[in-house]
């Protein structure tokens, strides 16, 4: 009886310092932090908040199916939306620039009008005077050709008047003169007779 209460005597006391040795190792293997999940690392959050959030919100996850599926389905129409809007927004924007660009022609337009409108009535006013000298003319041609007939009328009768003018003169001048220059002799030409052989 001895040796068996001596043998689990020993035995008991070489478990006791194998235990007081690894205690460490033991403690630490006890108490340790669970490992971290991937979704864990990828997301930051224990397993506990992502079950807190909405199922919308939730990260996608291995195995959840039916939340992945749910949540696809809502990033997809979400996205649809955002596109929308983009495509709204761009063509709120093509309107905005095709407004600006007619507005601009319009007041280059205006400025365009405001600037040939002087010419323009330079232009207008050149024709009235054209027209008005054309008519000035046309009107003056009529009383030149009145003017020039009468003119050569009262040369005509001036022509006419001319020689019953100097035949009142000549018969008006003194009997004498008429006579002195009736009598007037030729003038003296001497004439020499030369012989017919001569020639």
């Amino acid at each position: 009886m001895s040796r068996f209460v001596l043998c689990l005597m020993v035995t008991l006391g070489m478990a006791f310092a194998s235990l007081a040795t690894f205690t460490p190792t033991v403690s630490a293997q006890f108490f340790l932090p669970r490992p971290v999940t991937p979704t864990e690392m990828a997301t930051g959050m224990t397993p506990q908040q992502i079950e807190s959030l909405p199922i919308l919100e939730r990260p996608d996850r291995p195995g959840h199916i039916y939340g992945n599926t749910v949540r696809r389905i809502y990033r997809a129409q979400m996205q649809q939306q955002k596109m929308q809007q983009q495509m709204a927004q761009q063509q709120q924007a093509q309107k905005q620039t095709a407004q600006q660009a007619a507005e601009e022609k319009q007041t280059a337009e205006q400025a365009q009008t405001a600037e040939q409108k002087p010419a323009e009535q330079k232009q207008a006013a050149e024709p009235k005077q054209t027209q008005s000298v054309l008519q000035q003319a046309q009107e003056e041609t009529p009383k030149q050709t009145a003017a020039q007939q009468q003119a050569q009328t009262q040369t005509a009768a001036q022509q006419a008047q001319q020689p019953a003018a100097q035949q009142q003169a000549t018969q008006q001048r003194p009997a004498q003169q008429r006579r002195t220059q009736r009598v007037a002799p030729p003038p003296f030409v001497p004439f020499v007779l030369q012989p017919a052989g001569a020639m």
